[in-house]
C-alpha cells in the first residue's frame, strides 16, 4: 500500500503544480508548457490507476479467456507497423520473423496486449542505434516467442523483472518513465494463457522468451 500510495500521488502532486502555474502564469508559452505536463501527469494517473484494477482482476481469476483462432497477421499486423515506426524514428532497427499465414487460438486482447508490453519496452530500452527482434515460432506442442533488444540487464536486476513497481535504475535512455506495473501485467497475462515466460540478457542482448501451450479450438 505503501508503494501504490507513492506511486498515485506523484502524478496528483505534478499535476497540482502545473495547473497553479497555469493559473499564475502570464505568457502563453508558459501557460502552454503547463498545459501540456498536466495533461501529460493525468495520462500517467490514468495508465496507472487502469493497470492496478487489471492486475487485481487478473490475480483474483476473476478474467474470463475469450478463445479466437486467427492468423499471426490479423493479431500483430498493425502492432509490427507501429513497432517498425516507432523504431526508426529513434534510429534503431526492428526486425520480426513471423508465420504471418499460420495461425493460433488465444485470447488476442491478451496475447496482443503482452506482446505490445514487450515489443513497446524493447524500444524504450534500447539506445539509438540498436536493435530489436521478434521471433515466433510454431512447434508441435507449443509456440515459441522471442523478444531481443540489444540492451544489456545486469544479472542482480533479473530476479526482480517482474515485480510491481520495480524499475531499473538508470535503465531508460529515452527518459520515457512508466507505471512500473508493465512486467508484472505480462506475467499475470502469461498464466492466464497457460505459458511461462523468461528473461535472460548477456553479450549485449536481453531476451525474453514465451512459451504458450496449444489451447482448445472451438
Amino acid at each position: 500500500m505503501s508503494t501504490v500510495s507513492h506511486e498515485l500521488r506523484t502524478p496528483l502532486a505534478s499535476m497540482k503544480m502545473a495547473l497553479h502555474m497555469l493559473q499564475v502564469a502570464p505568457a502563453r508559452e508558459k501557460q502552454a508548457q503547463y498545459l501540456s505536463i498536466a495533461q501529460r501527469e493525468c495520462q500517467r494517473e490514468i495508465e496507472l490507476i487502469n493497470d492496478l484494477l487489471d492486475l487485481q482482476r487478473l490475480e483474483a481469476g476473476a478474467y474470463a479467456l475469450n478463445l479466437q483462432t486467427l492468423t499471426w497477421e490479423a493479431l500483430l499486423g498493425d502492432l509490427l507497423l507501429a513497432i517498425g515506426e516507432r523504431a526508426r524514428t529513434k534510429g534503431q532497427t526492428f526486425q520480426a520473423n513471423v508465420p504471418l499465414e499460420s495461425s493460433i487460438t488465444t485470447d488476442p486482447l491478451l496475447l496482443g496486449r503482452i506482446l505490445r508490453e514487450l515489443l513497446h519496452n524493447a524500444v524504450k530500452y534500447t539506445p539509438g542505434q540498436g536493435s530489436i527482434r521478434l521471433e515466433v515460432r510454431v512447434e508441435a506442442n507449443r509456440t515459441r516467442i522471442q523478444v531481443r533488444n540489444s540492451q544489456e540487464i545486469p544479472a542482480e536486476e533479473l530476479t526482480r523483472i517482474f515485480d510491481r513497481f520495480y524499475r531499473i535504475p538508470s535503465h531508460d535512455p529515452w527518459k520515457e518513465g512508466g507505471t512500473g506495473l508493465g512486467l508484472a501485467l505480462v506475467k499475470q497475462m502469461v498464466d492466464q494463457l497457460r505459458g511461462s515466460i523468461e528473461v535472460s540478457s548477456a553479450a549485449g542482448w536481453t531476451t525474453f522468451t514465451l512459451h504458450l501451450p496449444p489451447l482448445p479450438q472451438f
